[in-house]
């Protein structure tokens, strides 16, 4: 089968996805940019809280991954019953996630004076992290109705709503950063209420569109309440809560990373910060294949299409790979103009340029570890992956990255070194593991042992 073969089946579900991540790091690039233009403390204070929040805030969306893992395999199976129980199970567990996440998060913040950051940094941070806080229920209930949108291969409502946040989150940062239409410049603060305001709007029109679109009346529950299916909620867990703790210990790591940059003082940090923004962001591209491809690869598996399973994989590996090719010779050749955009101090912007030459090294690694994450997810394969990652980021990245920053005259950058050598690790086990688990005879093992739906009581 040709590549453009496969090609194209991923690129059509894909790239409505990558629309709807890139417009989600749209929104943080929107925050980041305003509060800049404030102060540099600001922005170091958005970059503290940020790195803090995302940890918890990212498990909560990973564990989603298990409701769309399971919806393809449920739809390549035919089985509208089983996708309409999988979606209500779905929806009541991200709302459940979502509320203790919420309140874990607010309970951390007597704790942010005791992270290695300036009093300052810390004192500006706090009202924008309670903020952030409050916003991550509605985020992963929204992830949640994304994640089953993208399961039934209808990207692009979420992803066109995703799209009208980015100049609602910027008209809602104008009123409340710079104070306008009555209401007082709030500085950082300010960027958390539109960030709040502008989650709410979206998560709400996710809702609606769900309850109310006629293209899922044949998967919608006839009964939202009522009794839960344990064995649901072990089958979504299954897949979700390693893919939560495989991303919370990637975006774990790069949080560490953020604070042991800060502890260089704010600049360093401001710096990160700008580089971090723009390598997230770049990285959306392949994360949107990786999530096309694990849906694919669950369809072909519910189907029992195996033949098709490794050219899907193979196939979105070297898309993610030529993408992240593009993007590291943009920060390569035009890092300074791009943290320009951020800043206009000329100690950060230089800082920054130097870290988006790493990042234009370490990111082809990066396209290929996300595609293969995506496509071992598809295969329900995600506690190998996550003790891969694991591994790569803690017990290779942190510790060489501290050692190169705060041991040696390197500075920041060396924690970007330390991220390059994780990831290339990572990447080279994930490919490996790919390549096991598409085995003939390890694809029909992992056919035959897919859920069936379970009867429950009314």
């Amino acid at each position: 089968m040709s590549f453009l073969t496969q090609a194209r089946p991923t690129l059509a579900l894909a790239l409505p996805i990558m629309a709807g991540q890139l417009s989600q790091m749209g929104i943080g690039l929107v925050d980041s940019a305003m509060v800049g233009h404030v102060s540099e403390l600001a922005l170091a204070g958005a970059a503290f809280a940020i790195n803090v929040a995302n940890i918890p805030t990212v498990f909560g969306i990973g564990a989603m991954s298990g409701l769309s893992v399971r919806v393809a395999q449920a739809q390549g199976a035919g089985d509208d019953k089983r996708t309409a129980e999988l979606l209500r199970h779905g929806l009541w567990l991200s709302l459940a996630l979502g509320l203790a996440i919420s309140l874990l998060m607010l309970a951390l913040i007597p704790l942010l004076g005791h992270m290695g950051q300036s009093p300052a940094v810390v004192q500006e941070a706090k009202p924008f992290f309670t903020l952030l806080s409050v916003s991550v229920a509605p985020v992963i209930v929204g992830m949640a109705v994304k994640s089953f949108g993208d399961s039934m291969q209808q990207p692009w409502p979420p992803t066109l709503l995703f799209l009208a946040s980015i100049p609602l989150t910027a008209f809602f940062n104008w009123v409340f950063v710079y104070g306008h239409l009555g209401f007082p410049a709030m500085g950082l603060t300010g960027s958390g209420v539109a960030t709040l305001l502008a989650r709410l709007i979206a998560t709400g029109a996710l809702l609606f569109w769900l309850f109310k679109a006629g293209r899922f009346a044949h998967v919608r529950p006839s009964r939202w309440r009522g009794r839960l299916s344990a064995q649901h909620a072990r089958e979504l867990s299954a897949v979700g809560l390693p893919a939560a703790l495989q991303v919370g210990v990637e975006v774990g790591a790069f949080a560490v990373g953020a604070l042991i940059v800060g502890a260089l003082g704010q600049t360093a940090l401001a710096a990160h910060q700008i580089a971090i923004n723009c390598a997230a962001t770049m990285f959306m591209l392949p994360l949107g294949i990786a999530i096309a491809t694990t849906v694919r690869i669950g369809n072909a598996i519910g189907a029992r299409e195996l033949g098709q399973v490794r050219a899907i994989g193979i196939n979105s590996a070297v898309m993610g790979t030529a993408i992240m090719v593009f993007s590291g010779l943009n920060f390569w050749f035009f890092g300074r103009q791009i943290a320009s955009v951020f800043i206009s101090e000329p100690a950060v912007i230089d800082l920054a340029t130097h870290l988006l030459i790493v990042a234009a090294i370490f990111q082809l690694c990066d396209g290929i570890q996300s595609t293969m994450a995506g496509a071992l997810r598809g295969l329900s394969d995600a506690v190998v992956p996550m003790l891969v990652c694991l591994f790569g980021y803690w017990g290779l990245a942190i510790p060489l990255g501290y050692i190169l920053t705060l041991k040696t005259p390197m500075g920041a950058p060396g924690m970007w070194w330390g991220f390059a050598l994780g990831l290339g690790i990572v990447s080279i086990a994930m490919c490996y593991r790919f390549a096991v688990r598409t085995r003939a005879h390890d694809l029909e093992e992992i056919a035959e042992h897919l859920p069936s739906e379970p009867v429950l009581a009314h």
